[in-house]
């Protein structure tokens, strides 16, 4: 009996959440993926590269959300790339390029792909450091009210200034 309950539970959930078997990606699912984001380089000592490092469910998810165009949207790919700037800074106390060619596939790197899309970021360069981005939101003072991101930047400062003294 417990058997046909969750097998029932089961076609219940895919009936609300698919359709002709395709996902529909929600702002929650985009939410947990960016907030839950954590580069591996925190880990190791090599920088840490934003190339297929999502599933292919995640980034067709950001690819259908950054659509919109939203600003929590915006928020949620700012807040990545600055997790991969401050994993630079703790792995190798440097920034690294997040784009080193001409062009960005939406797959291979959904992340950088639609935060071009969305924001006023220059992409007229072959080459992107991710300190380019931290840069690009102090300067435009893009989002840094919203609590995740104030704290990305404050981390970020702290690494900063211990770089600057030494003190790594």
């Amino acid at each position: 009996m417990r058997f046909i309950n969750i097998i029932g539970l089961l076609i219940f959930t895919c009936w609300a959440n698919c359709s002709n078997g395709q996902h529909h990606p929600t702002v929650t699912d985009m939410i947990l993926i960016c907030t839950s984001f954590e580069p591996d380089s925190f880990h190791n000592n090599s920088p840490f590269n934003l190339n297929n490092k999502f599933t292919q469910r995640e980034a067709l998810t950001i690819n259908l959300l950054s659509k919109t165009g939203s600003d929590s949207i915006k928020k949620l790919l700012v807040l990545v790339l600055l997790k991969v700037y401050r994993s630079h800074l703790y792995c190798c106390n440097q920034a690294y390029a997040i784009k080193n060619e001409l062009e960005v596939d939406s797959l291979v790197n959904p992340v950088l792909f639609n935060f071009y899309k969305v924001s006023d970021f220059s992409i007229s360069n072959e080459l992107v450091l991710s300190s380019d981005i931290y840069n690009w939101v102090i300067t435009k003072n893009e989002h840094t009210a919203w609590q995740p991101i104030k704290e990305e930047i404050d981390k970020i400062q702290v690494r900063l200034n211990k770089i600057k003294t030494g003190d790594f």
